[in-house]
């Protein structure tokens, strides 16, 4: 059966009002998906982990790296492990990229249930191993101007690195069909719902 597409304001009120403690935040990039959990972060104060804290430095690259999934370019493990251990133990602790100095960070970050609701956002964030954990599941619809979206977003410094890799990747986990794993389809960049919809 088909999800049910809601806009962001109704998004933010089923995390209200079902109580979520751990949420998924899924979509292309540029679809929308930190718009939403930015607004969950200013309307409730919740707590997030983005899929780009686990980012692989560039010097740590496989020299044979090509499109796949999971993908290459993160630390795909430690993430996955992130999140199992949030959602069985009640926190976790990891060390986030740090994207001013292009490098993972020495200082830890530890992230608790017990202090707040926590979204998990980022592309592959219903990756099938830990969809069943989370409480409540978005995927954010968009339409198909990706790269456009991108280069306006973050400019040409890593134009070569979407073109050829990080996109041809996401392509590889779209064909794990993402969105039959998600609770509701959010509208996100280019997509209009019915703001009466129920």
């Amino acid at each position: 059966m088909p999800c049910q597409t809601v806009s962001p304001d109704q998004a933010c009120e089923l995390v209200h009002s079902t109580g979520a403690r751990l949420i998924a935040v899924d979509g292309l990039p540029c679809s929308g998906k930190s718009t939403l959990v930015a607004r969950l972060v200013t309307d409730f104060g919740i707590q997030t982990v983005p899929l780009d804290d686990f980012f692989l430095p560039l010097a740590e690259w496989p020299s044979d790296i090509s499109p796949s999934f999971p993908f290459p370019f993160y630390r795909y493990a430690a993430f996955l492990s992130a999140v199992e251990e949030l959602a069985v133990r009640g926190s976790c602790e990891y060390l986030p990229f740090d994207w001013n100095d292009m490098r993972t960070s020495e200082k830890p970050r530890t992230v608790h249930l017990a202090d707040g609701a926590v979204a998990v956002d980022g592309t592959s964030s219903l990756h099938p191993k830990i969809t069943p954990l989370y409480d409540i599941r978005f995927f954010i619809e968009s339409d198909d101007a990706i790269i456009e979206s991108i280069l306006e977003r973050d400019g040409t410094f890593f134009e070569k690195e979407w073109r050829t890799l990080w996109l041809p990747s996401v392509e590889v986990y779209m064909q794990t069909n993402p969105r039959i794993r998600a609770d509701f389809l959010v509208a996100g960049r280019g997509v209009v719902t019915d703001p009466d919809a129920a």
